[in-house]
């Protein structure tokens, strides 16, 4: 068994599933902060963002 695929295990047996999104670049850190956060806190669930041009909230659930 290779390094990666005792890793990727590990992390199925922790109930982790890998997925891959394409996400625009400005964004990435974005990304990479809300999987952390959901992993670490898995009570913690997102379904409102923030539009940048109008600095208003928006439901995940209206779009």
């Amino acid at each position: 068994m290779s390094r990666n695929t005792k890793y990727e295990a590990k992390k199925k047996a922790e109930g982790l599933k890998k997925v891959t999104v394409w996400i625009p670049n400005e964004r990435e850190v974005e990304f990479q902060l809300l999987a952390a956060a959901c992993c670490d806190y898995r009570h913690l669930s997102f379904d409102t963002l923030r539009d940048t041009l109008s600095g208003k909230f928006v439901s995940l659930e209206r779009l």
